[in-house]
């Protein structure tokens, strides 16, 4: 596939997708979590926040490992990037002083075009936390469909929602705790969509909020998803 794909930890990735358009997905790249809530960050820093180059970032949803002042501010200082998310992420994203003109608000059930990626949102079940408007996103270029399915749990309110859009490449949590899915649990839930190719995320960031990736490739044969797995952390 004519894609660029980089894991930057946690629910984070980076894309050079087609015509060479960088989107951002969850950058978490500081050690705010562990400074406000004691986690201990198990992963390195991949690239320093002013460093990463991104057109669009997206953020899934208002938790600190996802929309992470300490790394939106920086990029948002040395960058043109335009910014994505739902409300919630907007609240915050103005509460830390950033101009409105570049954030697109991007709630469940809207699509929208930007630098010409067409973004979808989609339903995210993810109850940790205050706010309840987490989404995941599908993202086409025209070339390739990505299915971040964001923070959620394993309901049937999600996955009757994209039982239907066969993506190239789906991205799921397995950490099962948290309001996020199991290993097994996001399986079933590949085996539903059926891409060809499916990522693990949400693992391997914190000591106290992990999970091994292997039982998610154990689970996927064991209830015959005849995909391939490709762990994030071998990237």
């Amino acid at each position: 596939m004519s894609m660029v794909m980089k894991w930057l930890g946690q629910a984070g990735f980076s894309f050079v997708l087609s015509r060479g358009v960088i989107l951002c997905i969850d950058p978490y790249l500081s050690h705010s979590v562990e400074n406000a809530e004691g986690l201990h960050r198990l992963s390195d820093i991949v690239v320093k926040p002013e460093d990463l180059k991104c057109d669009v970032v997206i953020t899934t949803h208002d938790h600190l490992d996802h929309f992470d002042p300490d790394t939106i501010i920086p990029l948002y200082n040395k960058s043109n990037a335009i910014f994505v998310g739902p409300t919630s992420c907007l609240e915050h994203y103005l509460a830390l002083g950033l101009s409105s003109s570049r954030f697109e608000v991007l709630d469940r059930g809207q699509e929208k075009i930007i630098n010409g990626l067409s973004l979808r949102a989609v339903r995210a079940d993810h109850d940790s936390g205050k706010y309840r408007d987490a989404i995941g996103v599908i993202i086409n270029d025209f070339t390739h469909v990505l299915y971040h399915t964001g923070d959620s749990e394993y309901t049937k309110d999600v996955t009757d929602e994209v039982s239907n859009l066969k993506p190239d490449i789906m991205f799921v949590p397995i950490n099962g705790r948290w309001g996020n899915m199991t290993a097994q649990q996001a399986a079933q839930f590949v085996a539903i969509v059926r891409p060809p190719v499916a990522v693990p995320m949400h693992y391997g960031m914190f000591a106290e909020n992990t999970a091994d990736p292997q039982e998610f490739v154990d689970a996927c044969a064991a209830i015959g998803w005849h995909g391939t797995v490709i762990l994030p952390h071998m990237l």
